[in-house]
């Protein structure tokens, strides 16, 4: 998950950093992609963030 989107999902980086107990200016270091444990964190304590999967997005994989 991009970096972005988990802050769009939250609401805001404070939103975030609070789901995820670490602090704005950690989220503030992550690049563009979410950290390895940063996301397995987030998919515990949001599963339905990660439940839907676009159509394309589907289909992409299938014929990978």
């Amino acid at each position: 998950m991009k970096t972005k989107d988990a802050i769009e999902l939250a609401g805001s980086a404070a939103a975030l950093s609070r789901i995820l107990n670490i602090t704005q200016s950690a989220i503030c270091q992550w690049g563009d992609d979410i950290p390895e444990l940063s996301l397995f964190r987030l998919k515990e304590r949001k599963p339905a963030w990660f439940k839907s999967q676009p159509r394309k997005a589907r289909t992409e994989k299938a014929e990978a």
